[in-house]
């Protein structure tokens, strides 16, 4: 995909972290590569909050103060993935201070900010996945007549789990003290580079993450209960590469 066309929004306070073992790297599996660039993110540390979250959506460039906007038309699919904590009804953004350490933003504002979109035409179908806990709590709301199509890591009451904890936290033999990714992430890209190519519709990734990401008392590993929202006819109609991966460039955003 054209990289003018992605919009990465992170706090960017992992890879020279203090803690951090290997200065300028980020790893999201025990096995992987370094998953860190500098280079490919557009707004950093106190730039995101929730207020240039919703002027990036909505196409402000001035509000959210001259970076890169969403253009995207009627033409276009749009694909958001969020991820930090929540509870119900709410996201989390970084907060200003040590002694504030979270800033929110709230499900009616994301209500706002979608219906804005779909009123001004700026999207053809929308994929939106979330990984934080009480994730569905976010679109309970979520009308099934906006062509949009959102997968939750949880529902609006249950916490959400990370992977590769512990004993699995390790990379050349350092410990790293944390977790490496989270379940419901974790499953989704690994769905997707599985199909890489292949005509996978939503609704097929949909049944691997919500599988994949279910507690198992059998392997003794919590999860979460998946969940959609929204427009249900795009699981069948669209297709994963239609917004994520080696799909065509036309029509996307």
């Amino acid at each position: 995909m054209n990289p003018e066309r992605i919009i990465f929004i992170a706090c960017d306070d992992i890879a020279y972290h203090e803690d951090n073992p290997f200065p300028g790297e980020i790893f999201n599996e025990p096995t992987g590569d370094n998953v860190y660039d500098p280079d490919i993110i557009d707004y950093r540390g106190d730039q995101v909050n929730a207020e240039t979250f919703m002027a990036v959506m909505m196409g402000d460039k001035k509000a959210a103060g001259g970076g890169k906007v969403l253009r995207s038309t009627i033409e276009d699919n749009v694909f958001l993935f969020f991820v930090d904590h929540g509870a119900p009804g709410i996201l989390a953004f970084p907060g200003p201070d040590e002694k504030h350490p979270f800033s929110f933003f709230y499900a009616d504002q994301m209500m706002d900010t979608l219906e804005y979109m779909y009123t001004h035409r700026m999207y053809k179908d929308m994929l939106i996945y979330v990984e934080a806990c009480e994730a569905g709590s976010m679109f309970v709301d979520l009308p099934d007549d906006m062509n949009i199509y959102a997968m939750t890591a949880s529902d609006e009451e249950v916490s959400s789990w990370a992977i590769y904890c512990d004993e699995e936290a390790i990379i050349e033999g350092k410990d790293l003290g944390t977790c490496l990714g989270d379940l419901f992430s974790i499953n989704w890209m690994t769905d997707v580079l599985l199909h890489s190519g292949k005509d996978r519709n939503l609704y097929a990734q949909y049944e691997f993450v919500k599988n994949e990401t279910a507690e198992n008392e059998a392997l003794d590993r919590k999860g979460s209960p998946v969940c959609v929202y929204g427009d249900m006819n795009l699981q069948e109609r669209d297709l994963v590469h239609n917004f994520i991966g080696n799909g065509q460039e036309e029509g996307k955003s």
